[in-house]
């Protein structure tokens, strides 16, 4: 992956699912922390998927700017990140 000119807290950033309330962390900070409504009958599930899309967030920023940049790489190679990046963001990593 290309390296990036941004001023977030570098990837990876992961959904720590065990934690009350969740956590999106990465190697030396908290990135976020999740908190819902109390009694709000879907709130933790809703919590973990706003917390999955945000732990992809660096790897869809990266690979959106690759796209737009015009970076020349083979379709196969870009397709399988892009897919895993997804797959991050859908919670299915």
């Amino acid at each position: 992956m290309m390296t990036q000119n941004t001023q977030h807290t570098p990837a990876p950033w992961w959904v720590d699912h065990e934690a009350n309330p969740l956590k999106v962390r990465s190697e030396k900070r908290l990135v976020c922390l999740m908190q819902g409504r109390l009694g709000e009958k879907h709130s933790r599930d809703l919590m973990e998927a706003n917390a999955n899309l945000i732990a992809a967030a660096p790897e869809l920023y990266s690979l959106l700017k690759e796209c737009l940049d015009g970076v020349e790489r083979g379709c196969h190679e870009w397709n399988k990140e892009a897919r895993s990046a997804l797959a991050k963001a859908e919670g299915k990593l």
